[in-house]
């Protein structure tokens, strides 16, 4: 990875593998407080190896491949079907190396006939059959910062911690998150806890973490009657959840848990104008929150909540809000006016009455 959701594919090609195994490692350099992921590795055959021509092999002597004997049988008759197979690699060179190696293809080619089950990676197109699917499922491996993973449960050791910021971020992304509460005893005080499932990140406290029990956190879907009521939305529509030994946690005022969403910054009209909605059952927008910030090149929108249900980001215009509801402004303005119009006329009725006393 070279940043957040950024995959890449490195490939090796022409591995030669002389004894049938293979180890298969990364080795990556990094600065301190830095995390990534290795997923997917794909190994498939391209070929068969053709050994050099030495003098020794005309001898029917093989120094180098003592584990295949059979040098005896260079009958051209078995060489040219047996060269079939790697006219790939050097057609013109097939004649005399295939006693020896013409040995090797028959043991090649026989598990392939007859289990080709097994032997799919290792047919003449791999690419297509085999790596096929491999492909499909590195790119969910990529994509699934998208759809995510069901469920997962995580151990303290999976996750990144980052000092700094004092953060643990688990970078894979899940629907379900569930960490017992032996594994929470080992967080550190004063840090939070980073989920996501790939569209939307919760940075929870430790602090509100520490209550006892194990840890559930989801990023739930929400009801088709939602979805319907809120076309608009320019955000991924969550309903949020947080369990703690089988209690759910709908109320945390003192440690507010910070929720990053991400919107599409082409569909973005005025960015002083978004809000993250509280959105009840019935699919009606109850709570407009101002984020607390906003990034206009990635379209990221973060807020704090104190509560959980169903959110998403929308565009709020201004008179959208000042048409069902009156500010407090105008109407402390109103009460003012009133009570000097109510002073104005108290007075003007004490004074003529005083001056009619006085004539009298």
């Amino acid at each position: 990875m070279s940043g957040w959701t950024n995959w890449n594919n490195p490939e090796i090609g022409d591995i030669l593998v002389l004894d049938g195994t293979i180890t298969i490692g990364a080795v990556i350099q990094a600065d301190a407080g830095a995390w990534g992921t290795l997923d997917d590795f794909t190994f498939y055959k391209v070929g068969d190896y053709q050994a050099p021509e030495e003098p020794g092999d005309q001898n029917g002597e093989q120094p180098e491949n003592p584990g295949i004997e059979e040098p005896e049988i260079e009958e051209p008759g078995a060489e040219e079907p047996e060269t079939e197979e790697p006219v790939i690699q050097d057609p013109g060179e097939q004649e005399p190396e295939t006693g020896e190696p013409g040995a090797e293809e028959p043991e090649t080619e026989e598990p392939v006939m007859q289990d080709p089950g097994e032997q799919e990676p290792e047919t003449g197109d791999p690419g297509t059959e085999e790596q096929g699917p491999e492909e499909a499922e590195t790119e969910d491996s990529g994509t699934e910062n998208v759809d995510s993973k069901e469920s997962v449960t995580v151990k303290e050791a999976d996750l990144v911690k980052n000092d700094t910021s004092k953060v643990y971020t688990y970078p894979n992304a899940s629907k379900v998150v569930k960490i017992s509460k032996a594994e929470l005893e080992k967080f550190a005080d004063g840090y939070s806890l980073e989920l996501t499932d790939g569209n939307v990140k919760a940075t929870i406290p430790v602090a509100l973490l520490s209550r006892g029990g194990d840890l559930v956190f989801e990023f739930g879907k929400v009801s088709n009657k939602i979805t319907n009521e809120n076309k608009d939305v320019l955000s991924e529509l969550i309903d949020f959840s947080l369990l703690i030994g089988g209690e759910e946690i709908t109320d945390f005022s003192d440690t507010p848990i910070t929720v990053t969403f991400k919107v599409d910054p082409d569909k973005v009209k005025n960015w002083d104008d978004l809000r993250v909605v509280y959105i009840d059952e019935n699919g009606e927008k109850k709570e407009f929150i101002t984020p607390i910030s906003y990034n206009k090149e990635n379209g990221e929108v973060v807020t704090e909540l104190t509560h959980f249900s169903a959110y998403g980001v929308f565009e709020i215009a201004d008179q959208a809000t000042s048409d069902s509801e009156l500010p407090d402004t105008a109407t402390n303005q109103f009460k003012w006016l009133l009570l000097g119009a109510l002073l104005l006329a108290g007075g003007t009725i004490s004074l003529v009455a005083n001056r009619r006393k006085v004539r009298d």
